[in-house]
């Protein structure tokens, strides 16, 4: 799974409405966490 998918994932658990846990919403999200394409900061691959 991709970066993008599994922070649609954590978007998603956290209980957010489908709107919220769209691509963009996604991107957001790990430009804040500081994640780039190449690093397994926190992801399991």
């Amino acid at each position: 799974m991709n970066k993008i998918k599994e922070a649609q994932e954590i978007l998603r658990a956290l209980g957010l409405p489908p709107a919220q846990y769209n691509e963009m919403a996604a991107l957001t999200f790990l430009a804040i966490c500081n994640i780039k394409e190449n690093e397994n900061k926190f992801f399991q691959t």
